[in-house]
């Protein structure tokens, strides 16, 4: 088949035409058939694509790879003119290729037209639609290499034996050797093997942005495929899963380990479905991308219908800045959170940016502050006041203390920071702040330093605590030992590091002029203060400027305020923090918990009676989260804020609120 669209140019390259907008048209590739070696033909089809009732198709999913040393293919049946294509495509498409018949596939590098940007911005709006109702999906990791075949064969292996339940990671066996669902039992795995599969998960195609709308919106069994082997995408998830719970602690498997990790989120399915954006975008921290703009845009498809509707689209005719400023204030507007503005380093601002804009391509920091602490507990970032020319976001929050010192942790990214290096800087550190042993068995400058270092990131942290996390105790123990006279960092103390490490890389260390601790980022410096601001799961450091106004120079724990004791002072002693699991939902729901009766409370027990006219209202999980109805207006507050932490209610307390003007 000709292509209709295509008109003749100079030296026989191909000419895209317009596709109709208005039919929705798309273009449909037609790999024609061929043995293995000879030269690649194919025709391109333009075809009206509606969701409802798409065309017949297979959707690669793959890695451009570099735009260097292009490789001709030949377009229509003739060979009468030529596109270039990258070569990681070129080496893709002889393994696509049927020998007796045509394949039709979608491969966005050749059916949208890259240097036509409306076209661009236009088709990237419909990928969602195009891999989701795509016949199959087909994953092309590269042509086969040396051990790949090893990997492949022991991903289908575990599968073999066993299946998950993907809502509680439980594994049931499918054959007569029930030890290969007791995950308690450990399972051996030569060198030869681990090398073979930290290989295949480091291939370019795990690292790209785009490939998780491309891999978790197909409704069917998307393929991988690895030269001539294939695999279906539900067995290597499965096989990653496994990989995670397997105990390969023994033996140098530490490349695998951190491989496994690094794919851990893309392939589990239990977190499929629409995410937050603030969250899509943490997880997604790591990977690559092109444009930059697509940090945004490739993970648009994924949230939930209700977050797409805040004015965040795919539009390549904005400036970088545009879409970062843009999307930063839509889902602070609509989440009413300041979650997104965890990620924010003022040193990492290197696009002009507003200091409240993250730099998503630039994160240093290897794990947030927020999941572990509720410094304003369940208040909303409501009042919110942006003017977009001048690039100024108004919050309101409290002023709780001013740095006095600051220390750098001299360390590298954590993924390659040496654990005997992070021991070496923490005794640094404690030195620095004149924290020396011997200890007492209850020192209290001993916890406030260890619950900072680890952001109060412990097993108990969550209930029933995590059996995969150390205890408060077993830090305590750990840091005793550290700073004592030997000070040896061994395997006694290595996974303490471990629990350290994610928290103290990319930060510093800072104490305020009242004497407390605390982790902030590394551009912090003295007479910039610490802030709670409303909305906001951590501290943040603000910088005052000229005007009255404020830099955001990122967020911090800051030791003794991050249970909203900014906000409501002191938990009483018989309280502690918690998040309870609730197993039906696998979701850790934050609370308190009585230390008496082991009772959990899902509301703050320092906050009191409801307002005149409220009520709580019933529901299946009110164990764990409230919900508000007034009696006489119908109006309703469900989980995630309290008319208790209004503006109003916390000034009514005595809260002395103050607007913050950041830019």
């Amino acid at each position: 088949m000709e292509d209709s669209t295509s008109s003749r140019q100079g030296s026989g390259a191909y000419q895209y035409l317009p596709l109709d907008e208005g039919s929705g048209e798309i273009r449909l590739l037609h790999l024609l058939p061929g043995p293995f070696p000879s030269p690649i033909r194919v025709t391109l089809e333009s075809t009206p694509f509606s969701p409802d009732a798409p065309p017949q198709f297979e959707a690669l999913s793959y890695a451009w790879g570099s735009a260097e040393n292009l490789i001709d293919i030949f377009i229509g049946s003739s060979g009468c003119y030529t596109l270039t294509v990258t070569q990681n495509l070129a080496e893709a498409l002889p393994y696509l290729r049927l020998e007796d018949r045509s394949r039709t596939l979608w491969i966005d590098a050749i059916c949208v037209n890259q240097s036509d940007m409306a076209e661009r911005t236009s088709q990237v709006k419909r990928m969602a639609d195009i891999f989701s109702k795509a016949t199959r999906v087909v994953v092309w990791l590269g042509p086969a290499s040396e051990d790949s075949s090893m990997a492949i064969a022991f991903f289908n292996t575990i599968c073999s034996k066993v299946t998950i339940d993907w809502q509680t990671y439980s594994f049931q066996s499918t054959s007569a050797g029930t030890w290969w669902a007791d995950v308690s039992i450990p399972k051996s795995l030569d060198q030869a093997q681990s090398n073979s599969i930290s290989s295949l998960l480091s291939r370019s195609w795990f690292e790209r942005l785009w490939i998780w709308q491309e891999v978790r919106l197909p409704s069917g069994d998307t393929i991988v495929k690895c030269g001539h082997q294939e695999i279906r995408w539900s067995s290597v998830c499965q096989a990653i899963l496994y990989l995670l719970r397997m105990d390969l602690s023994h033996g140098n498997h530490d490349l695998l380990n951190m491989r496994v990790n690094s794919v851990l989120q893309l392939c589990n399915k239990h977190s499929y479905g629409y995410v937050p954006l603030a969250e899509l975008l943490d997880a997604t921290k790591n990977c690559k991308c092109s444009d930059p703009r697509d940090r945004i845009f490739a993970l648009l498809s994924l949230l939930d219908p209700s977050e797409r509707v805040i004015g965040i689209e795919a539009d390549y005719s904005k400036t970088v800045s545009e879409v970062y400023t843009n999307a930063a204030l839509s889902t602070i507007k609509f989440s009413q959170a300041l979650d997104i503005m965890e990620t924010t380093g003022l040193e990492e601002n290197n696009l002009g940016l507003p200091s409240w804009v993250p730099n998503w391509p630039c994160r240093a920091i290897e794990k947030s502050l927020g999941y572990s602490v509720a410094a304003a507990g369940e208040t909303l970032a409501v009042d919110i006041g942006h003017q977009g020319y001048e690039g100024i976001l108004q919050v309101t929050g409290v002023s709780v203390a001013t740095i006095d010192r600051v220390e750098g942790f001299k360390l590298p990214e954590y993924r390659a920071a040496k654990k005997t290096d992070i021991g070496h800087e923490i005794r640094r550190i404690a030195s620095w702040i004149n924290l020396q042993g011997p200890f007492e068995k209850d020192s209290k400058d001993l916890l406030a330093f260890c619950r900072t270092i680890c952001a109060d990131q412990f097993a108990e942290a969550e209930h029933p605590p995590r059996s995969d996390q150390l205890s408060l105790k077993e830090c305590l123990q750990a840091l005793r030992f550290l700073l004592g006279p030997e000070g040896n960092v061994d395997d006694w103390n290595i996974g303490f590091l471990a629990t350290v490490g994610p928290y103290v890389c990319g930060r510093s260390f800072f104490v305020t002029k009242d004497g407390c601790q605390g982790l902030g980022p590394r551009a912090a410096k003295p007479g910039d203060i610490v802030t709670v601001l409303l909305g906001g799961p951590s501290a943040f450091i603000l910088r005052p400027v000229d005007g009255g106004q404020h830099q955001l120079i990122g967020n911090a724990y800051c030791h003794g305020l991050m249970g909203a004791e900014a906000l409501l002072g002191p938990l009483p002693e018989r309280f502690r923090a918690v998040a309870k699991l609730e197993e039906k939902s696998n979701i850790c729901w934050w609370g308190h918990m009585d230390r008496e009766t082991e009772s959990f409370y899902c509301e703050d027990p320092r906050l009191g009676e409801l307002p005149s006219g409220w009520k709580r209202r019933d529901h299946p999980s009110d164990q764990f989260w409230t919900w508000f109805v007034n009696e006489e207006t119908g109006e309703e507050m469900k989980w995630g804020s309290d008319l208790r932490l209004t503006p109003e209610a916390l000034r009514q307390r005595g809260v002395d609120l103050k607007v913050f003007k950041l830019v």
